[in-house]
């Protein structure tokens, strides 16, 4: 009939996600479950003091007792993302000829991407916010999103998803990711559908250079000067919505000028950023 335990309440597993860097706190990667250090069937409560999180591989060694209770009682107070300030790497396994992004309500389709091809459906400036490219068959997805001080807190690579810890909350839930600055601030809400090769952004508040991008469901902001971009269409397009001093020979279905804001740059993951170089 099992212990009837009640739900762990959503507040007491924010409040464990951000102690454990929202991560195993052994290896520290963000796909998890959340298990108690003092067995529930003993204490009869989620006291998030005496939860974890682990990945299913250390949650599977602590259960065989093969993972020591000095080891993880040393990793619980000091886990492995607080100590580096990044999320461990999770691999995102794209595949497929095409693939499709969905920010806000537009999309942005490449049917077939020929190897050494590649795509931008969001650039700001060189920067590209996403964007896929083919390479020896394999499909590779790139995400690089910023603050208002330019400092990188998400950034996708070739398929290898690192997020920082700096953020209020983090949570990757099945294929969705939501990264919070603070309570109801959603910094960036990504569904990711590797076999579908798709990715969808339908909630943001992201920056480049002092430009600021406002994501919604239905619509993509530009401020402050408020340029809505909603309902948007590119196929076998090099760029989709672009924006700023953008690369020459990069087009798309829409580019739109906006002002800057001035900010105070955080250079600190500048030299990670992946840039697109300049067309003689």
């Amino acid at each position: 009939m099992g212990d009837k335990r009640p739900p762990i309440a959503a507040p007491i597993k924010r409040a464990v996600r951000q102690r454990c860097g929202f991560g195993c706190v052994i290896c520290g990667i963000p796909i998890y479950e959340i298990d108690h250090l003092i067995p529930y069937s003993e204490v009869k409560e989620h006291d998030p003091d005496n939860l974890v999180l682990l990945c299913k591989q250390h949650h599977g060694e602590k259960t065989l007792g093969l993972l020591p209770p000095e080891i993880l009682a040393t990793a619980n107070a000091q886990p492995y993302n607080g100590r580096t300030g990044v999320s461990a790497p999770q691999p995102i396994r794209y595949v497929g000829e095409g693939c499709e992004s969905v920010i806000g309500s537009n999309r942005h389709v490449w049917p077939r991407l020929g190897d050494g091809m590649l795509t931008v459906p969001l650039l700001v400036d060189d920067t590209p916010i996403v964007l896929f490219r083919a390479e020896d068959g394999h499909l590779l997805l790139t995400v690089q999103l910023f603050d208002e001080h330019n400092e990188m807190l998400v950034q996708i690579v070739d398929n290898e998803l690192v997020f920082s810890v700096e953020p209020w909350d983090v949570e990757f839930k099945g294929r969705d990711l939501t990264v919070r600055g603070g309570p109801r601030d959603i910094f960036v809400h990504m569904h990711f559908a590797p076999a579908d090769a798709r990715i969808t952004i339908d909630r943001g508040h992201i920056w480049r250079n002092g430009i600021e991008i406002a994501i919604h469901p239905d619509r993509v902001v530009l401020l402050p000067n408020n340029n809505v971009i909603s309902g948007g269409t590119a196929v076998n397009c090099l760029g989709g919505l672009s924006t700023g001093d953008v690369p020459d020979g990069v087009g798309g279905f829409a580019y739109v000028g906006t002002a800057r804001r001035p900010f105070a740059a955080d250079n600190s993951t500048e030299p990670s950023v992946r840039k697109l170089v300049r067309r003689a």
